[in-house]
């Protein structure tokens, strides 16, 4: 391996797969050469660059916003089955 290969390569190549699970070993090999290129250019960064570079730095801010919907999912869920069995009880 390459001793200036940056390992986020790997997740931005995961993070375009997630959303376009048909890609090609071409265009996979495409998309790694390419990021490789500019994660050593600090300057020539394309915008699929920069995206997967900002979604990987939110990922943990998208997980738990995802966490906190689910709870309140659940908790409407809860006060959904109380209120019937209020109602329920009221008959």
């Amino acid at each position: 391996m390459d001793k200036d290969y940056n390992p986020c390569v790997d997740v931005f190549i995961e993070i375009i797969k997630s959303e376009e699970e048909n890609m090609s070993k071409q265009m996979k090999s495409h998309y790694k050469k390419q990021f490789i290129k500019m994660s050593e250019d600090e300057i020539n960064k394309n915008l699929t660059y920069k995206l997967c570079l900002k979604i990987w730095e939110m990922k943990d801010d998208i997980k738990s916003y995802e966490d906190d919907i689910q709870r309140k999912n659940e908790i409407i869920e809860d006060l959904k089955m109380e209120n019937r069995e209020l109602k329920s009880q009221k008959i």
